[in-house]
């Protein structure tokens, strides 16, 4: 009798998982745009940024969204899987990085995106599917965040795909930004990595205006 069951997962990517040693997108230097694939709007929107935004108390704890967050090389992850115990079907990842305290839910379990009129995070709303043994992550429903800290930006109509792919004890991140209006083409970030460290202690991040 064949099995009608579908595949609870191609690898396995929970567990806690140590950030490498790396460089973050671009230089820091204000005004560096070389990489991104900005428009005429993108590079209007990014050259109207100024460095005192940073200074607003509002905006003092306000958190990297999730796909800037695994940037960073603070950036402690821990992905769990839940299950649902009558079936033992996978409904989903939910990841947790340190930088900032930024979580995500990664739906596996077929449920619609929900309307665009629907409230936006930072972590947006995804949706994950299997292409061989890497895991994509697909996010919508963002609220407008920065590409990069000084200027370039993605509005709340972006799109961001992350293609997660275990390779023995590394985890390899590959963030796609497709944006619409602010970017001519998409935008491949450096690929990440980090250490599979079962004894990693995942720090908390307080913070307060």
């Amino acid at each position: 009798v064949l099995s009608t069951h579908p595949v609870l997962a191609q690898v396995d990517l929970t567990g806690l998982w140590r950030p490498l040693a790396r460089n973050e997108d671009g230089s820091g230097l204000d005004g560096d745009y070389a990489g991104l694939p900005l428009s005429d709007a993108g590079r209007l929107r990014a050259q109207s940024w100024a460095p005192e935004n940073f200074e607003v108390p509002e905006w003092v704890c306000r958190p990297h969204a999730w796909d800037f967050a695994i940037e960073a090389p603070a950036a402690s992850l821990r992905f769990q899987a839940e299950i649902e115990d009558s079936t033992q079907r996978l409904i989903g990842y939910h990841g947790r990085v340190s930088m900032r305290e930024q979580e995500t839910s990664i739906w596996m379990d077929g449920r619609p995106r929900p309307p665009d009129y629907t409230r936006h995070s930072w972590s947006g709303f995804s949706i994950g599917e299997w292409d061989g043994s890497t895991l994509i992550q697909t996010a919508t429903h963002l609220k407008e965040a920065y590409i990069r800290r000084w200027g370039p930006m993605r509005s709340d109509q972006a799109t961001v795909r992350t293609r997660w792919k275990r390779i023995g004890n590394y985890l390899r991140a590959t963030v796609i930004i497709y944006v619409p209006v602010y970017l001519a083409a998409p935008y491949v970030r450096t690929s990440l990595f980090w250490l599979h460290d079962p004894n990693l202690v995942l720090p908390p991040y307080p913070c307060e205006e």
